[in-house]
């Protein structure tokens, strides 16, 4: 999925689950794995030899998705694309579509303001058990740094970061996915509050970079994980 000097093989499980990649060429190779509709993906814990004529079996490989608690909320579906999110064209009196010498962020800026999404919700009630977990699963990212707040935008210091990530130049192309990145946060549950709360996921870095940007696939909303002293329910 990234840029590699290296071979790459690629399959699909059956119904079942069982799968086999044939004609591998001899060398060292990782394995990993991805259910469409379901967040994060498996990476084998071992490195796997291939060698001339021979066959591996590499017996029941389990792939166990991230959970930490219950769902609060969810946003996308998990298929690594952007297309369920809203993705306007540019405006046309904002957009150059040819610069004579070079790009004018005094003229330009309209095309590359950074922007602060906010997802609105309410929780009947506060779990202060424990934290709550945040899940962003980016289907493209180029040279950006996102920043999540909870309830104070302008916190001093933001609640989660995931780092500055991104080369796939997805959104120079106006396409829906490049490649793949997924991020857990721990969110402390006093930073919310019973009945009205804002998540505000900030773009740090766009006001340097005009293709600067994320393309969400996936983001969930945990609550922290049932007591374990809880009695588990028939299912």
């Amino acid at each position: 999925k990234q840029k590699t000097q290296g071979y790459n093989f690629w399959t699909e499980a059956d119904e079942k689950g069982n799968f086999c990649i044939k004609n591998v060429r001899p060398g060292d190779y990782n394995l990993y794995g991805f259910v469409p509709g379901i967040v994060g993906s498996l990476r084998h814990p071992q490195l796997i030899t291939v060698k001339p004529g021979n066959e591996i079996n590499l017996g029941q490989v389990m792939f166990k998705p991230p959970r930490n608690g219950p769902t609060v909320w969810e946003l996308g579906i998990p298929n690594r694309s952007a297309k369920e999110f809203f993705i306007p064209d540019p405006d046309p009196k904002a957009l150059n579509k040819f610069w004579l010498d070079k790009p004018d962020q005094k003229s330009d800026g309209k095309v590359w303001n950074p922007t602060t999404w906010q997802i609105i919700f309410d929780l009947p009630e506060v779990c202060t058990t424990g934290s709550y977990t945040i899940h962003i699963a980016l289907a493209a990212a180029e040279l950006t740094n996102t920043l999540v707040y909870v309830n104070n935008v302008n916190a001093r210091r933001e609640h989660y970061d995931t780092g500055t990530w991104g080369d796939d130049n997805a959104i120079a192309r106006h396409g829906d996915h490049g490649f793949y990145r997924f991020f857990s946060g721990s969110l402390p549950s006093n930073l919310f509050v019973k009945g009205k709360n804002t998540i505000y996921l900030k773009q740090a870095r766009s006001q340097t970079y005009m293709f600067a940007g994320v393309m969400y696939d996936y983001i969930r909303l945990e609550a922290p994980p049932p007591s374990s002293t809880a009695q588990p329910k028939e299912l």
